[in-house]
């Protein structure tokens, strides 16, 4: 085995401490060859904390040396806190050459880079996530420093929040994203020890290659994540936004539609057309009516209000004013009437009665018994493929929740060379990530974890539906995604930035990390 570089990158209160001893406990597990991972220091500007004061007075390692000035012989330099941080890669390359694996912690995203870029295919670098950090927790974890003043709490606050943004930006630079974040089913991190064990075993057996070469073209996503982890927004984002960069694989499912469900679910039963009629129909009335109403004169009580509300500044007369304010009302009034579907949506109780048979979906039952067996039983999964209408098709189920879906890929790698689109695909069964990668290319199927910081107490709370709680039940796939790390190339985070106050900003950024994937494997 080469001995590589594992640089661990992430907020305050994320862990890196506790990250570097489990590489440590877990490098003891590994017998087929020599792997000795060793904590590796920085020089910094910054003056040494109450606890790392006690460490050395213990003869402990500390991960920084404290100088008034970074040494000349220093190769690699950041400033992050309002500090300077140095390395000397030459130590680093000594460590190296001795079979060590030293582990540095580097919350700046550039050296992290030129580290890359220093040690071809030697760096293994892993982002840490816990959560966004809030002031609070951020005070508790800096108390048990010592000697953090407000000032450097502050920063350290704002860099915390702003090191996820960073994150968001850069968010196809790590090889591996460790989330260090506690299981719903106990108190301890376990799910971080097998993260970081399969981590390490994926490296040594050639799964998780360092040398950060990433073929450009378009490529098939697959998204797998919890039910609030935001896929349904990155779905409706792609269908309205996205359209130059991706499309969506169009799925069929066995299950009812659901008020979440974008035009890429196929689904079995659908809200009754006569229903949604007479709700068009009621919306079509309720809008001839107010398109009616202002199209009548203005009426004095309004232009009252005008008179109230204009200015001298205006270029213009007070009539235009007055039209342009009671055209605004109009757009306001007609915008605020209930869509239709919106309407079904409200007013359902869940009951059947309120759905019907879709004529376009096909009946997965039936295409089942023609089809082959492909892999079965992988973790409560079972696939199968075969040919329908002279197009291949993969079905899949979870006994689970007894659903199944099935989509065609048919042609699509000509389609995808040919248009030179991403295509997504929100499907959260590893079986298929493998099965997509025999059929159309490992280097085109890049499979993505969705992972979402809404509890499962908030979720089970919001469930409505049958579905919902049925759900709700395998909500946690922290393990899930920590069994299969090696096959997640890349994880989007769904969380609210407290530097952003503005509704919806969670979303935005979430968005934000699947249009950064896009142009990360873009030929241009």
């Amino acid at each position: 085995m080469i001995p590589f570089i594992i640089t661990l990158t992430g907020a305050p209160a994320s862990g890196k401490s506790y990250v570097i001893e489990k590489i440590i406990e877990v490098s003891k597990e590994f017998h087929d060859g020599p792997f000795r991972p060793s904590p590796f220091p920085k020089y910094t500007t910054r003056e040494y904390r109450a606890n790392e004061i006690a460490k050395k007075q213990k003869n402990e390692f500390v991960d920084v040396i404290s100088v008034d000035e970074i040494p000349n012989t220093c190769d690699l330099i950041y400033r992050i806190y309002g500090k300077e941080y140095g390395l000397k890669t030459k130590e680093l390359e000594d460590k190296l050459n001795a079979n060590e694996c030293p582990i540095v912690v580097i919350n700046d995203v550039r050296a992290v880079e030129e580290l890359k870029r220093a040690f071809i295919g030697r760096v293994l670098s892993l982002f840490l996530f816990r959560h966004v950090s809030n002031i609070d927790e951020l005070k508790k974890e800096s108390d048990s420093r010592g000697n953090v003043s407000e000032n450097e709490l502050f920063e350290r606050y704002i860099k915390a929040t702003a090191l996820y943004r960073i994150y968001i930006e850069n968010i196809a630079i790590f090889d591996r994203i460790i989330l260090n974040v506690k299981n719903e089913e106990n108190d301890e991190y376990k799910c971080t020890k097998i993260q970081i064990r399969n981590i390490l075993k994926g490296v040594f057996e050639g799964n998780i290659p360092l040398n950060n070469n990433r073929t450009k073209g378009a490529k098939i996503f697959i998204i797998s994540g919890n039910n609030a982890s935001g896929k349904d927004d990155v779905n409706l984002a792609i269908q309205k936004m996205g359209r130059l960069q991706a499309e969506i694989i169009p799925k069929y499912t066995s299950r009812r539609q659901e008020k979440e469900d974008a035009n890429e679910m196929i689904c079995q039963f659908i809200p009754k057309i006569d229903l949604v009629n007479n709700y068009q129909a009621e919306y079509k009335k309720e809008y001839e009516a107010i398109s009616y109403y202002y199209s009548k004169n203005i009426p004095q009580s309004f232009v009252d209000i005008c008179k109230s509300k204009f200015e001298k500044s205006w270029n213009g007369t007070f009539e235009d004013f007055c039209n342009l304010e009671w055209d605004i009302q109009r757009l306001k009034s007609l915008r605020n009437i209930k869509r239709p579907l919106s309407k079904f949506w409200d007013e359902q109780d869940d009951s059947d009665d309120f759905f019907e048979n879709n004529n376009n979906y096909i009946s997965l039952d039936l295409l089942q018994k023609e089809f082959n067996l492909y892999n079965p039983l992988k973790n409560d999964e079972v696939c199968f493929i075969g040919i329908y209408n002279n197009s291949e098709y993969i079905i899949y189920e979870n006994h689970a929740k007894q659903i199944k879906y099935a989509f065609s890929i048919d042609g699509l790698s000509q389609k995808m060379e040919k248009d030179q689109k991403h295509r997504v695909l929100v499907a959260s069964f590893v079986n298929l990530f493998e099965y997509c990668k025999d059929r159309i290319g490992n280097d085109t199927v890049i499979p993505i974890f969705s992972y979402s910081q809404i509890s499962k107490m908030d979720y089970d709370n919001q469930a409505k539906s049958e579905i919902e709680k049925l759900k709700s039940q395998s909500y946690n796939d922290l393990k899930r995604y920590s069994d299969n790390i090696v096959d997640f190339k890349h994880v989007i985070i769904y969380a609210e930035t407290r530097l952003q106050n503005e509704s919806g900003g969670q979303k935005e950024e979430l968005i934000d990390q699947v249009f950064r994937l896009f142009r990360a494997y873009n030929k241009q």
